[in-house]
């Protein structure tokens, strides 16, 4: 394994995160922008999800990651499916890997304002088994952040241990991708 890290964000965009879409945008770019700051090699995924799930950035080095701004929320909120299909898509990709191309470190952020509405594909209890999976056995970290429902008790029943909750409200987003790039750059830069 090389000495790198790759950051996987699940990122809500249902129709609840409208009211704070420049906030969001805002946000998410100044982690970016952080996380280039710490020189430290590091590749990128992002997946948007509301009723559907769009990678949108995918295994990209964190320098050539542009800014977002194709966010445009909208629809329900498939929380588990979005979640399930990071973990698999993502693992999947790092199994084509020799050992030497894989990174020492995977960190998940999830980032929601809402419960769970609408997924199909994964149950809660698939997404237990798969968080435990990855955490045991390939030391992957999640952090699950969540506004407008009781994320400590929602990222516990996801068998996630660090989470945060916010105010949907501009001046807690803010501080919340404040929180969000201060704990990706602890993990980075951790041994």
């Amino acid at each position: 394994m090389k000495n790198a890290v790759k950051l996987v964000f699940v990122l809500d965009q249902s129709g609840s995160m409208g009211t704070l879409r420049e906030e969001t945008i805002t946000g998410f770019n100044k982690v970016l922008k952080d996380q280039r700051e710490l020189n430290i090699e590091t590749t990128v995924d992002l997946f948007l999800f509301n009723h559907e799930i769009l990678r949108e950035i995918k295994n990209k080095p964190l320098n050539g990651v542009a800014n977002l701004v194709n966010y445009f929320p909208g629809g329900s909120t498939a929380l588990l499916d979005a979640i399930g299909t990071a973990i698999d898509t993502v693992g999947k990709d790092l199994v084509a890997l020799t050992e030497n191309e894989r990174p020492n470190k995977v960190m998940v952020i999830i980032i929601t304002d809402g419960e769970e509405n609408y997924s199909k594909e994964y149950s809660l209890e698939d997404i237990q088994v798969k968080v435990e999976h990855q955490t045991t056995k390939y030391s992957w970290e999640f952090l699950f952040i969540g506004a407008n429902i009781d994320a400590f008790e929602c990222g516990t029943n996801l068998n996630i241990g660090q989470t945060m909750q916010y105010n949907a409200t501009a001046y807690g987003t803010k501080k919340m991708y404040t929180f969000c790039s201060s704990t990706i750059g602890t993990y980075s830069k951790s041994k």
